[in-house]
């Protein structure tokens, strides 16, 4: 049975959904846990990769900040051209300083920006901080 293709603009309406967690969730490889809006991006994009990523990585910054903004982008033709990645990710203080930078050759994540918060080990969608 084919997979359906994923609209991500109603995933966006689904995500919008989440306001807050009463679950939270540890990913195996990681200290790092995740809300229940996170669990349904992973599960509807099937991007466990990226939440995976988000979480090593962004832990790691801990002790640079309990407060990390994660900024997925994926790059214009014209810069995939240029610097041969496909996407990003931003790790900052949630006041612009730059913590660490990320590039992907691929990335099959649905959006071309996206935000998380990473907040005190959790990682959560905007809606749910």
């Amino acid at each position: 049975m084919e997979k359906q293709k994923l609209n991500p603009e109603r995933l966006r309406t689904e995500l919008a959904r989440f306001h807050g967690s009463t679950r939270l969730y540890r990913l195996p490889t990681t200290n790092g846990r995740h809300t229940e809006g996170i669990g349904h991006l992973a599960e509807r994009a099937d991007c466990y990769w990226l939440v995976q990523d988000v979480c090593t990585i962004a832990f790691g910054l801990m002790q640079r900040s309990s407060f990390v903004t994660v900024d997925f982008v994926r790059f214009s033709e014209a810069e995939r051209k240029r610097t041969g990645f496909e996407a990003s990710v931003k790790y900052t203080d949630g006041n612009g300083t730059l913590l660490q930078q990320q590039s992907y050759l691929m990335a099959d994540f649905p959006f071309d920006n996206f935000r998380f918060f990473y907040v005190n080990g959790t990682l959560m969608l905007p809606g749910e901080y």
